[in-house]
């Protein structure tokens, strides 16, 4: 299973993460994956816009930043619909606009 994330979603929409989390940016959510059972599988982090600094999340976690044209919503739509194998991607996201998408 490959776990896509809309990485604004999750760390700024209140109900995603448990309250003690709050703030913890980029490498804190890199720091949480790590430690999750999610640990051993394939995790994309996509993040609108551009890159604010390095974080390394290794292996297992590729973190992509959509540039100042393009939004997560568009990319995230983009890999599921190009993907040969769409029903193993698990998309974690609080956009409806995702949801919407026929892919």
């Amino acid at each position: 299973m490959n776990l896509l994330i809309d990485t604004w979603n999750v760390l700024h929409q209140t109900g995603i993460l448990p309250p003690e989390s709050a703030g913890i940016g980029l490498k804190g959510l890199v720091r949480m994956i790590k430690g999750s059972r999610w640990r051993t599988e394939l995790v994309t982090l996509v993040c609108d816009g551009t890159s604010t600094g390095a974080v390394d999340g290794g292996k297992q976690i590729e973190i992509i930043f959509t540039g100042p044209y393009r939004t997560a919503d568009d990319e995230i739509i983009r890999r599921v619909a190009e993907s040969s194998a769409a029903r193993s991607i698990l998309v974690v996201t609080s956009d409806r606009e995702i949801g919407r998408a026929h892919v």
